[in-house]
């Protein structure tokens, strides 16, 4: 297992290099691992970050920025722990229209769901990564590696052999 996850990992960058659309959120992506995570947290929260060894142990790093806020999901049965989703929180008085194709101009491709009444739209970035936006009161921008988060689910239950 832990073989697999090395070679996807390593794929990842370049993956991201090579990809023809957008496959982060300001600077983070999935794949990021933890002293990535931390350095660019540095970069843009100016300390407003709750990235202790505790909450990145928990699987979760909150952090406020100057316009929205940041919750990254870390592989937690996985190690080293890496990213492996965030949301990004936001406000704005933009319409959800006129926001979907702000966004599906900025990832360079068109939402492969919309649904306007429920204020939810999805954008698959690549076979692996989904992009969704969705508003209640707020926007919430949702970026998931599929193969991660089951990579970290079943890691608890298919553990290394023990010889």
């Amino acid at each position: 297992m832990r073989t697999l996850l090395a070679v996807i990992l390593a794929a990842l960058p370049v993956l991201n290099a090579t990809a023809q659309t957008k496959q982060d959120i300001r600077g983070f992506f999935a794949g990021m691992s933890v002293d990535e995570l931390s350095k660019n947290l540095r970069a843009v929260s100016r300390g407003a970050c709750s990235n202790s060894h505790d909450q990145v142990k928990a699987g979760m790093v909150l952090c406020r920025v100057s316009d929205g806020n940041f919750t990254f999901y870390l592989t937690r049965h996985v190690t080293p722990p890496v990213l492996k989703g965030m949301r990004f929180s936001f406000s704005s008085t933009t319409p959800f229209p006129q926001m979907i194709e702000h966004i599906s101009k900025e990832y360079g491709l068109a939402a492969e769901h919309r649904d306007l009444g429920s204020g939810h739209t999805i954008w698959k970035l690549s076979m692996d990564k989904a992009l969704e936006l969705s508003y209640r009161g707020e926007y919430m921008l949702d970026l998931t590696s599929h193969s991660l988060t089951a990579i970290d689910i079943e890691a608890p239950v298919n553990p290394a052999p023990k010889f």
